[in-house]
C-alpha cells in the first residue's frame, strides 16, 4: 500500500499524497528504490485524501502516478473506479502502457499466490478466537477507562 502522506521534498510546489503522485511512486519506489512489486493505492473515497479531485480523477491520477491497483471499501466505488479507468484509456488521459504494465504486476503477482492447503485444524482456530477474545476483552477495558 502506498502512503496517502504528503512528502514536500517529492512534491515541492503543491504536495500531494503519495499515491497520487508521479514523483513518489514512480520516481522514488520504483526507479531510485527499484521496487517492481504491486503498488496499491487506498483510501482514494476519502475527500480527505483526494482533495478536490472527484474519486473517478482520483482514481485515473493513481494508475497514472504509478500504482497498478486501487482499493475500494465499498461496492458502488469499484463500479465507479472501472468507469474512470475506462473512460481515462477512451480519452487519452491514461496510457494503455501504464495500464499494460499494471496488468502485468497483476498477473505476476497472482502466479505467485497459492490457495491454501487443506483445512485449518480445530486447534489453531480456537487459539485464534481465544486471541481474538482476549484483545476484544482488552480494548473494550481500554475504552471504558478513556470513557
Amino acid at each position: 500500500l502506498i502512503s496517502n502522506a504528503a512528502y514536500k521534498a517529492y512534491d515541492f510546489d503543491h504536495p500531494r499524497p503519495a499515491s497520487l503522485s508521479a514523483q513518489v511512486v514512480m520516481g522514488l519506489l520504483r526507479v531510485k528504490l527499484g521496487y517492481r512489486g504491486l503498488a496499491l493505492a487506498y483510501d482514494l473515497e476519502s475527500a480527505k485524501v483526494r482533495g478536490a479531485l472527484h474519486f473517478g480523477d482520483a482514481v485515473i491520477e493513481a494508475v497514472t502516478s504509478g500504482c497498478d491497483m486501487v482499493v475500494v471499501d465499498q461496492g458502488g466505488s469499484s463500479v465507479t473506479a472501472r468507469q474512470a479507468l475506462e473512460g481515462g484509456l477512451a480519452s487519452g488521459r491514461l496510457s494503455p502502457r501504464r495500464v499494460r504494465e499494471a496488468l502485468e504486476r497483476i498477473r505476476a503477482a497472482r502466479k505467485r499466490l497459492s490457495p491454501p492447503s487443506g483445512k485449518v485444524r480445530k486447534s489453531a482456530l480456537d487459539r485464534l478466537v481465544r486471541r481474538y477474545e482476549s484483545f476484544a476483552m482488552e480494548f473494550q477495558d481500554e475504552e471504558l477507562k478513556n470513557a
